[in-house]
């Protein structure tokens, strides 16, 4: 199934972001699937961009992404994108319980509480904002 690929691989980005790397064999532990497996994702992941090295210590070859790369940058996001991610969350349902939707949830916690309030306030605020003033017709 896609999402569970999809899942996979995001899972995978995260065990290579550390500074130590990791083993095909400890990726494979990690991952619970077969070592072809975790290196098609290492292909995908290459193919799409991201700095992926092997590396040789003691006679054993450890995976990670270049120093300096990080897949977790900070990102100015407007209001109407926040906005968007929080409403979007409702489309993940179907990956609930996965590495992604678990990614979503996490990232929009830490947005939350970046601007000292959950993307539900906002979204009360910008709607209370931008709610058309009640008159008294008729008076």
């Amino acid at each position: 199934m896609r999402a569970d690929q999809l899942s996979r691989q995001w899972k995978l980005v995260r065990l290579l972001s550390g500074p130590r790397g990791r083993t095909l064999r400890q990726l494979v532990a990690e991952l619970g699937v077969v070592k072809r497996t975790v290196q098609r994702d290492m292909d995908a992941l290459e193919a799409g961009g991201f700095p992926l090295i092997s590396e040789q210590r003691n006679g054993t070859v450890f995976w990670r992404f270049m120093d300096g790369f990080c897949a977790e940058q900070m990102v100015a996001l407007t209001v109407d994108e926040l906005m968007a991610l929080y409403f979007s969350r409702g489309l993940l349902r179907p990956m609930q319980g996965t590495a992604v939707h678990e990614a979503i949830d996490t990232a929009l916690s830490k947005i939350g509480a970046a601007r000292r309030g959950t993307l539900a306030e906002l979204w009360t605020e910008r709607r209370g904002a931008s709610r058309p003033r009640s008159h008294a017709w008729g008076r």
